[in-house]
């Protein structure tokens, strides 16, 4: 019966945040690296670059 239920062996850590790729609270990095972390304020600065060059 416990054989049905599916387990995640692995679960990953951000390095930014320290949150996991599971649960209520996760990161999307975590659940995969080419997303970027919310937390991670040097990605957030280069995304509002990209973003003002592009309008210009």
């Amino acid at each position: 019966m416990l054989d049905d239920i599916p387990r995640i062996t692995n679960p990953r850590t951000c390095e930014y945040c320290g949150r996991l790729n599971i649960g209520a609270n996760r990161c999307p990095h975590a659940i995969n690296p080419k997303l970027d972390c919310p937390n991670n304020k040097q990605a957030n600065k280069a995304l509002a670059d990209r973003l003002r060059r592009l309008g210009r």
